[in-house]
């Protein structure tokens, strides 16, 4: 649905520079809580050297694919 306006013109982005390996650290902080009351643990494994993209900011989150934590026991 998204990709058809922007393709269309009715949503517009905005393109920048984003180190992706901090958006995913930032992304997965905001999960703690709920990873935590689970009894989860998200384990990460990023390279030492930043990871730069070209995405919209505003929407970057979306980039993660996470709405939320399910906790019915399949991994």
């Amino acid at each position: 649905m998204e990709a058809s306006k922007i393709s269309s013109g009715v949503i517009t982005l905005d393109m920048r520079e984003i180190d992706l390996k901090q958006l995913i650290i930032q992304t997965s902080g905001e999960f703690d809580d709920q990873l935590q009351a689970r009894d989860l643990q998200l384990i990460l494994s990023l390279p030492e050297t930043e990871m730069w993209i070209c995405a919209d900011g505003r929407r970057s989150g979306a980039l993660s694919g996470w709405g939320s934590v399910q906790g019915d026991g399949d991994v």
